[in-house]
């Protein structure tokens, strides 16, 4: 199942004998990601409410280190000359256009309501309408129109935590 879905964490709760039991059963791969609760079980008066804070904590935990894990890795790219990262409008709705974007990075300096151009189910988005092969350019906000092109083409969507300074407020992390 954890193959299946892909999975990034799992999170084992349940007594300590169990979550033994459970970790001498798992494959090696599934191990490097698991992440075990200091509560929960199947005893009568598990605090529920504790629980889901805890697993509430350990996702958010993940999360904040994977996004910086994302930025850590734009950032060293982006210093290097010949480096797999981009930044600017231009640069990062080309990147979309071409399926290119491993990852799209957004900080607070993104003027939201600036408007981009898409097309083709918003597989297409560019600076400007001319930009795009099909005619039936739709005018859409960057904030909305950027998350959506990454998602279409499978970017991973980061935003930074710190401070990140980046023309336009956008970059892109490419995969080629």
């Amino acid at each position: 199942m954890v193959d299946e879905l892909q999975a990034q964490l799992v999170v084992i709760a349940a007594e300590v004998q169990a979550r033994t039991d459970l970790r001498a059963a798992l494959p090696k791969r599934v191990l490097e990601i698991a992440v075990d609760t200091q509560t929960g079980g199947r005893a009568d008066g598990i605090d529920e409410a504790a629980l889901e804070a805890e697993v509430r904590l350990i996702v958010e935990d993940y999360a904040r280190a994977a996004q910086q894990t994302w930025v850590d890795k734009f950032a060293a790219e982006l210093a290097r000359d010949s480096g797999l990262a981009v930044q600017g409008l231009e640069a990062v709705t080309a990147a979309l256009r071409e399926a290119r974007a491993e990852a799209l990075v957004l900080t607070d300096e993104l003027t939201a309501d600036r408007p981009l151009w898409t097309t083709g189910g918003l597989s297409q988005v560019a600076v400007t309408a001319q930009g795009l092969v099909e005619d039936e350019a739709v005018r859409q906000r960057a904030d909305e129109a950027l998350p959506a092109a990454a998602s279409v083409s499978g970017a991973s969507v980061v935003v930074p935590d710190g401070h990140l300074e980046l023309a336009d407020g956008v970059g892109a992390l490419l995969r080629y």
